[in-house]
């Protein structure tokens, strides 16, 4: 699969830890070719090139499992579409209590962050993961749920649905629109495992919607088998989809990519 992001470069830097808090600096660089399966009227073309510069800085606080970061960001779009200079203050918030990072068998972890382009429109990103574990033989089930909102007039900040591996099927085309939505639930098994990590297979049904003004503009759902190998040096994962069209996708990766954030600088 051929995913919607081409390119991206990003810089980090964290100051000491101090009391708990620390500054976290960022810069970003992408460049993004969108080629969305529902051909947004706002848009104006089916596919959109857009390169984007962006700056953040936040001082992040921790208390125990959670951690919160305040601050702002900035951001230049440019491409065959709309061209913006806009910036904002930042708010992110995270909660984690699973028990592994690699392969979680309980537990939850929650992930918002919040950005007002301009002070006018309210772009987000949040997620929720839960496990549970299912007797002693190291089967547990996954539900998640995520959503984000953006400007539905700017194809820089309206959410893709499909970019981050929301829907495999969606990786190549995404939906878009105002609002996206996404709902994953899975039973899986860790089959292995070692010092470098393990090996884990899992069954599983997700479904996704787009939407404007909260309203439906289009949906999607997928069914599939997907072995995945968590590891400390490398990861990697085999699967097969069937999709709501019909069709049926088989791939594989290797590594953990670095999704970038977007909609969000």
């Amino acid at each position: 699969h051929r995913f919607s992001s081409q390119w991206g470069t990003q810089l980090r830097y964290f100051t000491p830890r101090k009391n708990s808090g620390q500054w976290g600096f960022a810069i970003n660089a992408m460049e993004e070719d969108l080629n969305p399966r529902n051909d947004q009227a706002q848009m104006g073309n089916a596919s959109l090139l857009l390169e984007r510069y962006n700056v953040r800085a936040l001082y992040y606080k921790e208390n125990g499992l959670s951690r919160m970061g305040i601050g702002g960001a900035a951001e230049r779009t440019t491409g065959n579409g709309p061209s913006n200079d806009v910036w904002g203050p930042y708010l992110t918030f995270s909660y984690d209590t699973l028990d592994n990072i690699l392969a979680p068998t309980s537990g939850l972890a929650f992930a918002s962050s919040l950005w007002w382009s301009d002070l006018q429109t309210l772009v987000t990103q949040t997620t929720f993961d839960y496990y549970q574990p299912l007797g002693q033989n190291n089967w547990r089930t996954r539900f998640r749920v995520g959503l984000e909102t953006g400007d539905s007039k700017n194809p820089a900040y309206r959410p893709q649905l499909g970019d981050q591996e929301e829907l495999y099927s969606l990786a190549r085309h995404p939906l878009m629109g105002q609002q996206v939505a996404w709902s994953h639930f899975g039973v899986a098994n860790h089959l292995m495992n070692t010092w470098w990590g393990g090996v884990t297979v899992e069954v599983f049904g997700r479904y996704g919607i787009a939407m404007d003004n909260w309203t439906r503009v289009e949906d999607a759902w997928e069914t599939g088998l997907v072995f995945s190998i968590p590891g400390q040096i490398t990861s990697g994962k085999v699967l097969v989809v069937y999709d709501d069209s019909g069709q049926f996708t088989f791939g594989f990766s290797i590594g953990s990519p670095r999704w970038w954030t977007s909609p969000m600088p």
